[in-house]
């Protein structure tokens, strides 16, 4: 049993190294400047805000990463184009990446199992979640933001 969980702690802290590689990777030469009490690292590239981590979960280390892009629209009439589009993007988006709903706002997210021989999957799923998040932040939030209904001023 003991064995078992030393595996765990090696395994989760190898990913939290990983983590910290791909950091430095994107020019922030000392990682523990973005990661708060917690252990989560908070990674902003372009307008977005990515947060980071791993944890146990069922038995295994869990890479977690994951980006507010938006609030849900308060108008209705966007909402079911909205859900159209991220589901059409979630199946063409690479690895591990997909759009989804959590408390009333758009995010990308990752949760990845990761095993002994997961070699390079977690440059790769940042990666991914950085460029995907960067890439479609601004303009999700450009054409599903805003209101579909004209508004009488106020004056």
């Amino acid at each position: 049993m003991d064995s078992d969980i030393e595996q765990l702690y090696r395994t989760k802290m190898d990913a939290d190294y990983e983590i910290d590689a791909y950091i430095i990777s994107m020019g922030i030469p000392n990682p523990e400047r973005i990661t708060d009490e917690d252990g989560w690292r908070h990674l902003r590239r372009g307008s977005a805000l990515i947060s980071i981590g791993t944890a146990v979960l069922d038995s295994s280390v869990a890479l977690i990463a994951h980006c507010k892009i938006m609030d849900l629209p308060s108008d209705k009439d966007l909402t079911l184009p909205l859900m159209r589009e991220l589901l059409e993007m979630n199946a063409s988006i690479p690895n591990e990446a997909r759009f989804a709903i959590s408390d009333n706002s758009v995010i990308i997210t990752v949760l990845k199992m990761i095993v002994d021989d997961c070699e390079n999957l977690i440059p790769l799923c940042l990666g991914t979640i950085s460029y995907f998040a960067d890439e479609y932040d601004d303009y999700l939030i450009e054409k599903y933001g805003g209101t579909s209904r004209s508004r009488a001023s106020i004056r």
